[in-house]
C-alpha cells in the first residue's frame, strides 16, 4: 500500500474518531441540559402600602420587603439567579448551568421596577430581566407609572 493511501486511511479514521467524540460530547451535554430544570419567576407591580382592595386579587403586586425576602431565601437555599442571556447560552449548548438555576423576570416594566427593585438586585448581585410593554412607555395609568427611556 502506497504511503499516499496510509495517509488517507489515517485521516479518514482520525475524522471518523473525532466526529464520534463530537457526537458524544453533544449527547452528553444535551442530556445533562435536559434533567436540569430552571424556574423562572414572573414579579409585576411593587407598592410599599398594600392597597385594602385589588381587582386583580393581589395576583399582581408585591411589596420590596417581600421580594427581598424570596431573595434572600433563594440565595440561602443555593439558587443561583442567572439571566436570561445564560440561560439561552446553555439551551444552545454555549455553556453549563449551575446546580440550581433560576431566572428572575419582571412583566410590563413598570417604573416600581426600578424604583424599589434594582437596588435590591444589586444589593444582592442578583440579575433579572424587564420585558416592557412598549405603548407605555414614560405613561401614568390609572397611577400607575412606567418605565421612561
Amino acid at each position: 500500500m502506497s504511503t499516499k493511501k496510509k495517509l488517507i486511511i489515517i485521516c479518514m479514521i482520525i475524522a471518523i474518531i473525532v466526529v464520534a467524540i463530537g457526537i458524544g460530547i453533544r449527547q452528553k451535554r444535551d442530556t445533562k441540559r435536559a434533567d436540569v430544570k430552571v424556574p423562572i419567576l414572573l414579579y409585576h407591580n411593587f407598592v410599599t402600602t398594600v392597597p385594602e382592595s385589588d381587582p386583580d386579587n393581589f395576583n399582581y403586586i408585591n411589596t420590596p420587603e417581600s421580594f427581598e425576602e424570596n431573595i434572600k431565601t433563594f440565595l440561602e437555599n443555593g439558587y443561583t439567579i442567572i439571566s436570561m442571556k445564560e440561560l439561552a447560552d446553555a439551551n444552545n449548548g454555549k455553556t453549563e448551568l449551575p446546580d440550581k438555576p433560576m431566572v428572575i423576570t419582571f412583566d410590563d416594566g413598570y417604573y416600581s421596577n426600578y424604583e424599589y427593585i434594582y437596588p435590591i438586585l444589586k444589593q444582592y448581585q442578583v440579575k433579572a430581566s424587564i420585558f416592557i410593554v412598549t405603548d407605555k412607555i414614560g405613561q401614568e395609568i390609572d397611577g400607575i407609572k412606567y418605565l421612561s427611556w
